[in-house]
């Protein structure tokens, strides 16, 4: 009777691991499918995303050159600045702080277009 008993420990252990490891491989296997899959309803919510971080970044980007402009046409016009020479080169250390991110962030988008199409502002047509 003992060794009926062996048998059946013996034959369900094996059984039982390939049960355990056939659920994972499902479990895995449903879980990449679904990583992949995007619905068309996802993408175009996506691209809402992407209008709208663009809008804001465009918001950004037209007060930054309100401002510039507003001082371009002041020193134009003569106006004297009334900034104390520390406040003077506080403002022309952030205008180039700004400068700088502009162009790294202008030149990192074009990497980024849909279909690896680079486009580069600088380079001239030939």
């Amino acid at each position: 009777m003992i060794h009926v008993r062996y048998f059946f420990l013996i034959a369900a252990v094996p059984v039982f691991l390939c049960f355990s490891a056939g659920q994972e491989f499902i479990k895995k296997s449903k879980e990449k499918s679904k990583e992949k899959k995007v619905s068309a309803q996802q993408r175009a919510e996506r691209k809402a995303q992407l209008v709208q971080s663009t809008n804001n970044a465009l918001a950004v980007l037209v007060e930054i050159q309100k401002q510039a402009l507003d001082g371009v046409n002041s020193f134009c016009e003569g106006e004297k600045d009334c900034l104390t020479k520390d406040q003077q080169v506080q403002e022309y250390m952030q205008d180039g702080e700004k400068i700088r991110i502009i162009n790294e962030m202008a030149r990192q988008l074009p990497v980024m277009h849909e279909h690896g199409e680079q486009s580069n502002a600088s380079e001239k047509p030939e």
